[in-house]
């Protein structure tokens, strides 16, 4: 998860934060994306932590009419499956049927393509069952996202703003193409995250050799190799040598 769905929430549950150009750099188990905030003229602005939430700094220091939020992850075939996000700070003019009648935006893409897209409003029903209108979070539909872009604005042009307080997924690295553009041939084949291997390295019973486990170097390294994926096991001293 990025970001906390409770309590106090801070620029490190969601990454890095840059000073140089107020973006948050992301980095989970190696792969790599990063959060940019954009003004309502499309120009870069800052990420702000606002009620333990993301926003835009300017007029409130939440996501205003017309900023932007962006997440995207640039490690290539990596995509977020299964994704919840979380929105705070969704007061009185995000009331269905009030004058400024505000709503949230997303869009979500992978690789550029398979846009889908929608808004929404407090949550009136409370669906998440925490009793709170002001707070919403609801699944993104589709298998394959690396980019989502948040905003808010209002029919009435009233001023409104809100925060993104959480990003739930599931981050895989074998993702391919879109699901809406034809292979380019010949097509590589995609790895396939449901095909498992099982490995024993050692040995449960039985008398165990360094065979066991891989080769042995003259470093005093093992090396892995168990069906073409390979590795290192490496010993270090008290002192790290």
């Amino acid at each position: 998860m990025l970001g906390k769905e409770t309590g106090v929430g801070k620029f490190t549950d969601w990454g890095t934060f840059n000073n140089a150009d107020g973006t948050i750099t992301i980095n989970t188990n190696g792969i790599t994306g990063k959060i940019e905030a954009f003004t309502p003229e499309g120009a870069a602005g800052v990420i702000t932590n606002e009620h333990n939430s993301l926003g835009v700094k300017g007029k409130s220091n939440e996501i205003d009419n017309g900023e932007k939020l962006i997440i995207s992850f640039d490690t290539e075939g990596a995509c977020m499956r299964n994704i919840r996000i979380g929105f705070d700070s969704m007061y009185g003019n995000y009331i269905p049927g009030s004058g400024p009648d505000a709503r949230t935006t997303w869009e979500a893409t992978y690789k550029g393509s398979m846009a889908r897209n929608g808004e929404f409003q407090a949550d009136m029903n409370n669906s998440d069952g925490d009793g709170n209108n002001a707070t919403s979070n609801f699944v993104i539909p589709g298998d394959k996202t690396d980019k989502i872009v948040i905003s808010t604005y209002s029919p009435t042009d009233v001023h409104s703003n809100m925060v993104v307080r959480f990003l739930e997924f599931e981050l895989s690295l074998c993702c391919g193409e879109p699901d809406d553009v034809e292979p380019s041939e010949p097509s590589e084949p995609e790895c396939d995250p449901t095909v498992t291997t099982d490995v024993i390295l050692g040995k449960e019973t039985g008398v165990g050799k360094f065979e066991d486990w891989g080769t042995i170097n003259e470093d005093g390294t093992l090396t892995i190799n168990n069906s073409g994926i390979t590795g290192t096991i490496t010993a270090y001293t008290p002192t790290g040598e």
